[in-house]
């Protein structure tokens, strides 16, 4: 499963209050199931699910650094957020006590003296001053975020509520939609129901189900009483059956369980490879993996269901930008779609995870610390002694925890000059 790095936010006297929410994964899904959920669902209710991790993860965090836990150097040290670049230089100095993502240009941030996010851009001037519990990353030049009443909204670039906020929770929008939570009671008991909003705050899609996923290729996954369907940007089912289990759309291909076996659909609703499987992947680069035996063997299959090679693989990840890495008697290598091996066992054998590529480089776990791999298998970001936790590249940057401060490296790329 992808690493998940949880950026550690400062206790305040509202942490108590404020509510917790389920989140997405189901507790009673196989195994494998649960860990491809994790990588393919959409989260639902995520930006609220987010910011609980934060906390839950901060009351472990002060529980271990409690008078008599000889855990770090001071145990009443904040712990602040910045950013570098891949010297190490830092760029935005550590000033926060919770960062996101940069989208868009932008990112909310909690100041060190204070408890509400703000907004700053990439040099990191603090464009919006805070005033949000909490805010989520920007799409379509909106962002959710929460007032101080606990209701959500979404907000343009400048921190302005063009949305109002009236939502339980809501997700980022996703062509053109986002993801809205509204609460009721009902028979004296609290239900929560998802629809979907338009860039213009129009209700698109009515609040009625139990979780959805973000829209992708025009599809989005959608739940109700533990029985999974896709609707369209219209809110219609694609399919007459619900189904046990299903993932996103890509590639024009759906994956759905059905009597314990997987398949894929089309974008119409109709099978295009026949129920075969004991788990799948999505498509990425036109193949997915497929597994056999209960899972024990892995096989590539391209968009048709043909198999792209006759070899069969153990613990293999997932393809991402043509290759995907797997383990061969123990031996971690790297293959391109076909099968064949683009990244040999010696240049891998160090490494003691199973990382994607994204924008050329992977993640790799090299004797308990991070670093930085290209798709000819160099290192080319050494691990760090202070890297104890990496994510993917996107947009140029990568967030890392460093020893106890969660920073960001910065893909610098060389700089060619025109010949004179």
């Amino acid at each position: 499963p992808e690493s998940v790095v949880i950026m550690l936010r400062m206790m305040s006297s509202h942490a108590s209050s404020v509510r917790f929410r389920r989140a997405t994964g189901s507790a009673s899904a196989p195994k494998n199931e649960a860990t491809l959920r994790s990588s393919h669902f959409a989260k639902g209710s995520k930006m609220k699910t987010i910011a609980h991790l934060k906390l839950i993860a901060l009351a472990v965090t002060l529980l271990i650094n409690a008078p008599g836990n000889a855990v770090g150097d001071d145990p009443n040290e904040t712990k602040l957020i910045g950013y570098i670049d891949t010297s190490g230089t830092v760029v935005i100095e550590p000033a926060f006590i919770a960062a996101n993502d940069f989208s868009e240009g932008l990112a909310g941030v909690v100041p060190k003296d204070s408890d509400l996010y703000g907004i700053i851009d990439e040099d990191g001037k603090m464009v919006v001053p805070p005033r949000f519990p909490y805010i989520g990353l920007f799409s379509h030049g909106l962002a959710p975020a929460e007032d101080k009443s606990g209701r959500v909204g979404f907000v343009d670039k400048n921190g302005d509520f063009v949305i109002p906020p009236q939502y339980y929770d809501a997700d980022e929008f996703s062509e053109g939609l986002a993801a809205i939570t509204v609460r009721e009671m009902r028979d004296k008991r609290p239900l929560r129901k998802r629809g979907f909003v338009d860039t213009s705050g129009k209700l698109a899609i009515p609040p009625q189900f139990d979780q959805v996923g973000e829209f992708s290729e025009g599809k989005a996954l959608v739940e109700r009483d533990k029985r999974w369907n896709y609707i369209d940007k219209n809110g219609r089912l694609l399919m007459e059956e619900w189904v046990d289990y299903a993932y996103e759309f890509t590639e024009n291909r759906g994956p759905i369980k059905k009597n314990g076996l997987w398949e894929f659909i089309s974008s119409d609703g109709e099978m295009v490879i026949a129920p075969s499987f004991d788990y799948v992947t999505s498509f990425h680069n036109g193949h997915a993996i497929v597994g056999l035996k209960e899972g024990r063997e892995g096989r590539i299959i391209d968009t048709t269901g043909r198999f792209s090679t006759d070899r069969i693989f153990s613990a293999l990840g997932e393809f991402h930008e043509g290759v995907a890495l797997f383990r061969d008697g123990g031996a971690l290598q790297g293959i391109d779609t076909r099968g064949k091996t683009v990244i040999g066992p010696e240049k891998l054998a160090d490494v003691d995870n199973l990382p994607d590529f994204h924008e050329g480089l992977a993640a790799v776990l090299i004797k308990g610390r991070y670093g930085y791999m290209n798709k000819a298998g160099e290192v080319v970001i050494k691990p760090q002694p202070s890297f104890v936790q990496a994510e993917n590249f996107s947009c140029g940057r990568a967030r890392v925890t460093a020893g106890r401060n969660v920073l960001w490296i910065e893909r610098v790329l060389p700089i060619r000059k025109n010949a004179e």
